[in-house]
């Protein structure tokens, strides 16, 4: 492993296990109940594609990218530009935020029973009522996908 490939693997590392971290208070992966509801299954669905498979697939492409990069002085730049590729993988969890966000009708990710729950309504909330929480949701996602083009831009163009 080089050493760029090192520091990105430290940063991803850092921010992946925050990622997953935060969407405990969405109930992403409910394994208890994904056979006994079938918004459970959905969210489970959703979740594996959009918070475990993109994210190692992102990963496994900068990674095995960075491999090729030429090895020369170290630079500050350099650094910052893996800080931001590794960045991105909040991405995923804005794309998850968006999906549900945009769904008129919670109900479809979210039991009766859920939806009662003080967490789940706050969080709910706190994405904003459709269409602004939408747009500040996709707002979102456009940061990230910026901070993945800035930083392959000064990775690898530079």
């Amino acid at each position: 492993m080089k050493l760029y490939q090192s520091i990105f693997v430290v940063f991803y590392a850092v921010f992946f296990s925050t990622m997953l971290s935060s969407g405990t208070g969405l109930r992403c992966f409910q394994w208890g109940w994904i056979c006994c509801e079938k918004q459970a299954l959905r969210r489970f669905l959703l979740s594996v594609f959009l918070m475990n498979f993109c994210p190692v697939a992102y990963f496994t492409l900068i990674y095995i990218r960075i491999d090729k990069l030429c090895i020369g002085t170290i630079s500050f730049a350099k650094i910052f530009a893996l800080f931001l590729l590794s960045l991105s993988v909040f991405l995923f969890y804005r794309i998850y935020h968006l999906i549900i966000a945009t769904e008129k009708v919670p109900s479809f990710w979210y039991s009766k029973r859920e939806l009662e729950l003080p967490d789940i309504k706050d969080r709910l909330s706190n994405m904003g009522p459709a269409p602004k929480g939408c747009l500040g949701q996709f707002l979102a996602v456009l940061f990230y996908i910026l901070m993945a083009i800035i930083g392959y831009q000064l990775l690898f163009k530079i």
